[in-house]
């Protein structure tokens, strides 16, 4: 069986994570929610690794179908938490990308 360059396995990282963020914008809005949450507690920083998995874990237990959440989807997702929140950059360390 030849799969198509047009399959969803070849297309970019950036690609993948623009269609997944389009189908599940309730995603950004929920590390948007838990990272307010921490910092209102008093904690200076955070990462979107530990937001991340805290996501992971929460779907898990409270919903019967849990988001499938990609792990290269992480950097692209806090650097458009910093976009809505700039004033968190200081917050969250951001390497550069290294991947398309």
């Amino acid at each position: 069986m030849t799969i198509a360059p047009q399959h969803p396995r070849f297309a970019t990282i950036q690609r993948r994570f623009e269609t997944f963020h389009a189908e599940h914008p309730e995603v950004l809005e929920r590390l948007e929610k838990m990272a307010g949450e921490w910092f209102d507690l008093g904690h200076p920083s955070i990462s979107i690794g530990m937001l991340w998995e805290a996501m992971r874990w929460l779907d898990g237990v409270n919903r019967p179908e849990p988001v499938r959440l990609n792990d290269h989807f992480r950097s692209r997702y806090v650097r458009l938490l910093l976009q809505r929140r700039p004033e968190w950059e200081s917050r969250f360390q951001v390497r550069e990308l290294r991947a398309a």
